[in-house]
């Protein structure tokens, strides 16, 4: 059978999964997992061998591949509401989907609705607050982009399948915790291909943050973990969120 193509950055599969078998290390067997967006369904696989039984969704379902392995998908829009009776999924599993959103709160709560009381929603999301990227804001005045990922073709005529919307890891905490979930981790993907001129400018960016949050920290003081140097440096970030 043919290797199913990664839809989202190959280290933040490697996070995401490495967290959930740390998390399962006896396997998945008997759990529900909801996997959305799944893309072409390369995680959905990974979590099936390890034992999950996986539901599969996706505002997109032509480029999904995992029908080869018994997987199906249903189409999923998170920017709305989905047609699924609460509290059916132990685990649910979300990588470089939120930020494809206009609306991630409706995704974030839908999310916590359809856990189960004490299930864990692994959220991964590409950092937009890295420090590169500040930079570049400074430059083009923007941190959008459309998702134009080799072998990815749109398959459906809808604009919402392809929009790209930065959000910050503060501000995904403030949408979690409105949502009834907890935080129970955050992890990063160190990207150290990072040019060694952006070293000092990391570590004044730290200092000043540090500062400004000491000073006024009721101001300040959320944002202060994304101005930590993993968070400055970190290509993506994952929440692990249990549900109360």
């Amino acid at each position: 059978m043919a290797q199913i193509k990664l839809m989202a950055d190959r280290s933040a599969h490697r996070v995401v999964f490495e967290r959930v078998r740390r998390d399962h290390p006896d396997g998945g067997r008997g759990l529900r997992l909801m996997d959305a967006p799944c893309g072409a369904g390369a995680m959905s696989r990974q979590l099936q061998e390890h034992g999950f039984e996986v539901s599969c969704y996706d505002i997109d379902p032509g480029n999904f591949e995992g029908g080869q392995y018994g997987l199906s998908v249903e189409v999923a829009d998170l920017n709305r509401p989905l047609a699924i009776p609460d509290a059916g999924f132990d685990v649910i599993v979300s990588i470089a989907g939120i930020q494809r959103l206009f609306c991630p709160e409706n995704a974030i709560f839908e999310f916590a609705r359809l856990l189960k009381s004490g299930g864990t929603l692994y959220l991964s999301c590409p950092n937009f607050a890295t420090l590169d990227r500040r930079l570049s804001f400074l430059f083009d005045g923007s941190l959008g982009m459309r998702f134009d990922r080799p072998g990815y073709e749109q398959t459906v005529d809808n604009p919402e399948a392809n929009v790209r919307m930065p959000i910050t890891l503060s501000r995904v905490k403030e949408i979690v915790a409105g949502a009834g979930l907890d935080v129970q981790a955050v992890e990063a993907t160190i990207d150290s291909r990072k040019p060694l001129w952006l070293l000092p400018v990391t570590l004044l960016v730290m200092g000043v943050g540090a500062l400004k949050s000491l000073i006024n920290p009721r101001r300040y003081g959320r944002y202060a973990d994304g101005n930590g140097f993993t968070m400055l440096s970190s290509k993506n970030f994952l929440l692990v969120c249990r549900k109360r």
